[in-house]
């Protein structure tokens, strides 16, 4: 049985962390040049102090060779060294003047989307989840899992993720969200207790070998790096998807209550695209089959996954005929 609590917390010093990092101008398969220009905009211009803080931070980017060293400042976990925590007090002390402008701009929405969410009644959604964490094979999942809410640029989106190993955590980017969009932020809220579930899965590492084995006898197996990514991601946005697309839980839980429609025609398939957009193509070719194993509670099996798979053979079909066409 899933037994969820969700702590909803705004937290300064997480949001100084995922401020400060947009000011170290990296290439991240989350974020896009518009969010780092907004939040560099929102900035102005760097004093030579807040330059060189910026510099260290870039460095510290630069030796983070397992790229633990941000999410562990997202969750409060300690520092690895001395040298390391005198490092970010210089970092955070050199940028507070530029932060305080933004944080008294941001914050408040912060609070508000708390506010909304710890009085919002999910007992709607334990059946669900049930159902969820059973097709993956979690008989039982019992936690107080900590949302923290941070900065966004955007008014349509809500940016979500979790991280594997830590099992308590979900990071949700709020900040600029239209109040009216409740139900995309709780389907986003959603995707990420979905990998949660995933990241404990007994069930998850079979099903991923199976998909690459159906991959092997049509000779993709070695084009993507990312398989692995693009699996889970394709399978969990067909469950949840934080509302590009129709999914398993705007057709169980908010039915009725969105204005999301599938597409009329595919989309054309251009010979590159990027992995979001293969994503996006992939769910609506999966969702009967991911929706008819969670309401039938069907736990994921080779069925399933050559279902997935015959998806990506098709649409890196459709994408090498682009190219050859070009």
């Amino acid at each position: 049985m899933v037994g969820i609590k969700f702590d909803f917390i705004v937290d300064k010093e997480a949001c100084f962390a995922y401020w400060a990092q947009l000011l170290v101008h990296r290439k991240r398969f989350w974020a896009i040049d518009r969010e780092y220009e907004y939040y560099r905009q929102l900035a102005g211009v760097l004093n030579e102090l807040e330059k060189t803080a910026v510099g260290r931070l870039q460095l510290i980017f630069d030796n983070d060779k397992n790229g633990s060293w941000l999410p562990n400042r997202y969750i409060s976990s300690g520092f690895r060294t001395l040298e390391e925590r005198e490092s970010w007090q210089l970092i955070r002390s050199a940028l507070n003047a530029k932060f305080e402008e933004v944080w008294q701009r941001e914050s408040p929405a912060l609070y508000s989307w708390q506010s909304t969410l710890s009085n919002y009644s999910l007992s709607e959604f334990e059946p669900v989840l049930n159902k969820i964490a059973n097709f993956w094979g979690i008989g039982s999942f019992s936690r107080t899992v900590r949302v923290k809410l941070f900065f966004y640029w955007r008014n349509d989106f809500t940016q979500g993720y979790s991280y594997r190993g830590v099992k308590d955590f979900i990071f949700l980017g709020i900040s600029h969200m239209d109040p009216r969009g409740v139900v995309r932020v709780l389907s986003t809220l959603i995707h990420e207790v979905t990998h949660l579930f995933e990241n404990e899965s007994p069930l998850s590492r079979e099903a991923f070998m199976e998909f690459i084995s159906v991959l092997y006898g049509a000779n993709l197996e070695k084009e993507e790096p990312d398989w692995r990514y693009l699996f889970n991601e394709s399978i969990i946005k067909s469950i949840a998807s934080g509302g590009p697309v129709e999914d398993y839980v705007f057709r169980s839980i908010f039915g009725g209550k969105t204005k999301l429609k599938s597409p009329e025609s595919e989309p054309v398939v251009r010979s590159k695209e990027t992995h979001n957009s293969q994503i996006l193509w992939i769910v609506p070719k999966i969702l009967d089959a991911t929706t008819a194993y969670i309401d039938n509670d069907k736990r994921i099996d080779r069925g399933y996954v050559e279902e997935v798979a015959a998806a990506w053979i098709e649409l890196r079909g459709l994408m090498k005929q682009a190219a050859d066409n070009r």
